[in-house]
C-alpha cells in the first residue's frame, strides 16, 4: 500500500500535470491577424468548386467582386454588377464571422491561406447536395446556385454528387 501512496500516485499525478498543461499541438495557429486583412481591396482571382473530392477551377480575375475589411469592424463587398453589400465582421483564429446589414443572417468563412497579397477563403465546406433546395439556408442556397451555374456549363450534374466545398482565392492588386 505504501508503494501506491508514495511512489505510483505521485508519479501519475506528475505525468497528468505535465501533459495536461502542455500546449495542444493540433490547435491551428492563426494564419492572419486583423492587420493582415484590413484596408486592402481583395479582388476575386479564382473559385474552386470541390465535388466529392474532385476540384473544378474557374479563373475569375475580378469577375466575382471585391472585398474591403475595415479597421472599425465593418466590411463592404461589391459584385461584378456593382451591387454593394455591407455589414460587420470579426476575426477569431482563422475564421471570419460576417453579419449582414439589413439582415440577421451570419456567415462564417475560413482562412485557409494568407501570404503576401493572396488570401484563400473556404466559403463552404461539405454542403450536403442530397438535400432538397428548400432545405438550404439562404447562404447555402447561394453557394449551391453558384456552383450549379458554373458546373452546369461543364455539363456536370451537381445532383449526382454528395458533398460540395467552395474555395475563393482573392488577391490585392
Amino acid at each position: 500500500m505504501s508503494f501506491l501512496r508514495y511512489r505510483l500516485f505521485p508519479s501519475l499525478l506528475f505525468i497528468w500535470v505535465m501533459t495536461g498543461c502542455s500546449a495542444k499541438k493540433d490547435d491551428p495557429s492563426p494564419l492572419a491577424g486583423q492587420a493582415d486583412l484590413v484596408e486592402k481591396v481583395w479582388t476575386s482571382n479564382q473559385v474552386d468548386f470541390v465535388l466529392d473530392g474532385k476540384t473544378y477551377s474557374e479563373k475569375t480575375p475580378g469577375a466575382t467582386g471585391n472585398w474591403l475589411f475595415r479597421k472599425d469592424g465593418t466590411y463592404r463587398t461589391t459584385d461584378e454588377d456593382g451591387k454593394t453589400e455591407q455589414g460587420t465582421w470579426e476575426l477569431s483564429g482563422n475564421r471570419i464571422k460576417l453579419r449582414y446589414e439589413e439582415s440577421t443572417a451570419v456567415d462564417y468563412l475560413t482562412i485557409t491561406r494568407l501570404e503576401d497579397r493572396t488570401l484563400v477563403l473556404n466559403l463552404i465546406e461539405n454542403l450536403d447536395l442530397t438535400k432538397k433546395e428548400e432545405a438550404y439556408t439562404p447562404s447555402e442556397l447561394t453557394y449551391f446556385t453558384m456552383a450549379n451555374h458554373y458546373l452546369d456549363r461543364l455539363n456536370l450534374d451537381i445532383s449526382k454528387n454528395r458533398k460540395l466545398a467552395i474555395n475563393a482565392t482573392l488577391v490585392v492588386k
